[in-house]
C-alpha cells in the first residue's frame, strides 16, 4: 500500500502534551546518551531494530530496573524459537511496581456500572498483595506454579495478579461469566496450583450468584498429579517407617521408658503413621500443617542443640564411653539443668513462632505482642525467632551453669579397660 491509500490516523496527540511524555523524553536521553539524531518515533523505531543491544540496555538504565545480578548480555541467542534475552538475570515485576510509590496516592480506580467508585491507595494495595501472597506461599505456590483465576475484572483480580506474580509464579484468568466448561477449557491445559474465584459478578443491572459453577469447576480442573503425590507420600511414609523402627527403642529408653525393643517401635510407628496419614489425606492444607509441625518440633530441637554444643564446647576431653551407659556414673542419672533449660527454651520459643496454616498451632506466637514484635500478625510473625532464640538459650545457660559440673566429671579418673587390669 503506498501512501497515497494509506488511511489518515483518527487521532495525534497535542504536539506540546507529547513533548511531556515518557517516551519523548526517553527518546531524549537516548539521543544524548548515543549521540543519536532522533527527531520523531520512527527514527527511534528504526534504531531500537537495528540495535537491539543497545536499545534493551538504553531501557534497562532509564528505567532503573533493579536484577539480581546486573545484565552483561542482553540477547545470547536469536534463534527462534528459544531466543535468549538476558541470561542469568533475575527480577521481579511486582517490586518494580510498587518502587517509590506515594502509599497515600490512588493506584486503582474500579468503576462498577451502576456508577459506584472505590479508590485503592499505593499503601493499601501493597498490603492486598502482601496478605493474599502469604496465603498463596501457604497454599504451596512457588516459582514456575500457576495460579487461575475465576474472577470479574476488578481490584480483587489486580491484587490476585500482583500477589502470583511476586512469587514468580504465573497468573492467568477468565471471567466468571463462563460456564464451568468453558473456563476449564482455558485454564485445565495449565495444571494450576491454586483457583481463585469469585462468587459472582454483577451485570445489566442484575447479580449473578457464580458458586456453583465455581465448585462445579474445581471438578474440572486436572487431578493427575495427585497420584505420584499420593505414591511419594506413602514410598516416604514407608522409609520413615523403617528409619524410625531402627531407632525408636534408643531414642524411647534415653527417655527413660523400659519396654523392649519391638514395642518402642510399635508406638513410635503408630504415632508417626498416625500423624503423616492425617497431614497428607485429611488436613485441609498439607503444607501449612507440615511446616507448623516442624516448626514445633523444631523448637525444643533447637534447644537441645544449642545445650549439646555448648557441653561439647566446655569439655577439655572426650566423653567416658562406660559412664554413658550407666546411672551410677560420672554423668548421673537425670541432669536438671538441661531438663529445665529444654522445657523454659520451648516455652519461650513456642511463643515466638507462628504457623495461621495449622489450626491446632494458632496458641502460639503468644510472646510477639508482649515483646513488640507486632504480635501474631507483626513483621516478625513467620519469622521463626523462636527456634533461633530457643537454641541461643540452650547453648548460653549451658555455658553460664555446667561449667562445674563438666569440671567435676572431668575430675574423674577414666577406669581402665578390664582386659588391661587382668
Amino acid at each position: 500500500m503506498n501512501s497515497a491509500q494509506e488511511p489518515e490516523p483518527s487521532w495525534r496527540p497535542d504536539p506540546a502534551e507529547a513533548e511531556n511524555t515518557i517516551l519523548a523524553a526517553f527518546t531524549r536521553w537516548v539521543a544524548a546518551e548515543h549521540e543519536l539524531d532522533l527527531p520523531d518515533y520512527d527514527t527511534l523505531w528504526r534504531w531500537s531494530v537495528e540495535h537491539l543491544d543497545d536499545f534493551w540496555l538504553a531501557v534497562w538504565r532509564y528505567f532503573g530496573l533493579q536484577s539480581e545480578p546486573g545484565p552483561s548480555t542482553v540477547l545470547a541467542s536469536t534463534a527462534m524459537p528459544g531466543a535468549a534475552w538476558f541470561p542469568g538475570v533475575r527480577l521481579n515485576y511486582v517490586t518494580h511496581v510498587f518502587r517509590d510509590r506515594d502509599p497515600d496516592r490512588t493506584a486503582v480506580v474500579e468503576l462498577t456500572e451502576t456508577g459506584a467508585s472505590t479508590e485503592v491507595t499505593w499503601g493499601e494495595l501493597e498490603r492486598q498483595v502482601g496478605a493474599a501472597a502469604a496465603t498463596l506461599r501457604r497454599l504451596g505456590v512457588g516459582q514456575g506454579d500457576r495460579v487461575v483465576g475465576y474472577v470479574p475484572n476488578n481490584a480483587a483480580a489486580i491484587v490476585a495478579f500482583l500477589a502470583t506474580a511476586s512469587l514468580g509464579a504465573i497468573w492467568s484468568c477468565c471471567g466468571p461469566d463462563y460456564a464451568a466448561e468453558a473456563a476449564a477449557n482455558r485454564l485445565a491445559q495449565l495444571e494450576p496450583t491454586v483457583l481463585v474465584a469469585a462468587d459472582g459478578y454483577h451485570f445489566a443491572g442484575q447479580t449473578h450468584d457464580r458458586r456453583d459453577e465455581a465448585v462445579r469447576l474445581t471438578t474440572l480442573l486436572p487431578t493427575w498429579y495427585l497420584v505420584p503425590f499420593a505414591i511419594v507420600a506413602v514410598l516416604g511414609l514407608i522409609g520413615g517407617s523403617v528409619l524410625d523402627i531402627y531407632s525408636s527403642g534408643l531414642a524411647l529408653l534415653t527417655l527413660g521408658v523400659r519396654i523392649p525393643r519391638y514395642a518402642a517401635a510399635l508406638v513410635d510407628g503408630t504415632v508417626m503413621t498416625a500423624g503423616t496419614i492425617y497431614v497428607v489425606f485429611f488436613a485441609d492444607n498439607f503444607i501449612g500443617q507440615f511446616e507448623g509441625f516442624l516448626t514445633t518440633l523444631g523448637v525444643p530441637i533447637a534447644a537441645w542443640c544449642g545445650i549439646m554444643l555448648a557441653d561439647i564446647a566446655l569439655r577439655k576431653r572426650d566423653y567416658a564411653d562406660a559412664d554413658l551407659y550407666s546411672a551410677s556414673g560420672r554423668y548421673g542419672d537425670v541432669r536438671w539443668i538441661p531438663v529445665l533449660t529444654i522445657l523454659a527454651a520451648t516455652a519461650i520459643g513456642w511463643g515466638l513462632v507462628t504457623n495461621s496454616s495449622a489450626s491446632w498451632l494458632t496458641w502460639q506466637g503468644y510472646l510477639l505482642g508482649p515483646f513488640g514484635l507486632g504480635g501474631k500478625t507483626g513483621a516478625w510473625a513467620y519469622a521463626n525467632l523462636g527456634v533461633l532464640v530457643a537454641l541461643a538459650i540452650g547453648f548460653v545457660v549451658t555455658a553460664l551453669f555446667s561449667r562445674s559440673a563438666v569440671r567435676a566429671e572431668e575430675s574423674v579418673p577414666v577406669a581402665a579397660p578390664a582386659a588391661a587390669q587382668a
